[in-house]
């Protein structure tokens, strides 16, 4: 990891957990809780079948997001 990053595999795992959570530890606090919020709207769809697709799909987008933009992102970062 390279001074003044966030860790990757760190941002990777928070948003395994719940998608956008790696988003915010990595300061993108707008894009985490569009997804966070947006995945538990996902997860009432899933009764309906609309989420069977959309649940893991957005899941999916946040682990690989997260990870990509926590090497971007400087220590401290608080931007979206």
């Amino acid at each position: 990891m390279t001074k003044g990053r966030k860790n990757r595999w760190l941002a990777a795992l928070l948003s395994l957990l719940w998608p956008g959570l790696g988003q915010m530890y990595g300061g993108r606090w707008g894009k985490g809780l569009l997804m966070f919020f947006g995945q538990a709207a996902n997860l009432v769809l899933l009764f309906a079948t609309v989420g069977l697709f959309s649940v893991p799909a957005l899941w999916l987008w946040g682990i690989i997001d997260a990870y990509a933009g926590a090497a971007r992102a400087p220590a401290g970062s608080t931007g979206s």
